[in-house]
């Protein structure tokens, strides 16, 4: 129950930086925005597509490319 409990309570904060979502080109869902449910917590929410589906964006050749695209994002 305290698990349940827990989720029912949670409220989560304000984050003050950028989120970004990385998703498949080939999207097998139905959802309208996938960035949906950030846009009032995040003070920037980039939604950035990727090759491949759900499955295959982490898998060869598909992850080379998520992997560069996430390392733009670390880089200072």
């Amino acid at each position: 129950r305290a698990p349940l409990r827990a989720t029912k309570q949670y409220r989560p904060g304000e984050y003050p930086c950028r989120v970004v979502c990385f998703r498949p080109r080939l999207s097998t869902g139905t959802a309208r925005r996938p960035t949906t449910g950030w846009e009032p917590f995040a003070a920037e929410v980039v939604d950035h597509m990727v090759p491949g589906t759900h499955s295959t964006m982490l898998r060869y050749p598909h992850v080379r490319m998520l992997a560069s695209e996430i390392n733009k994002y670390l880089s200072p």
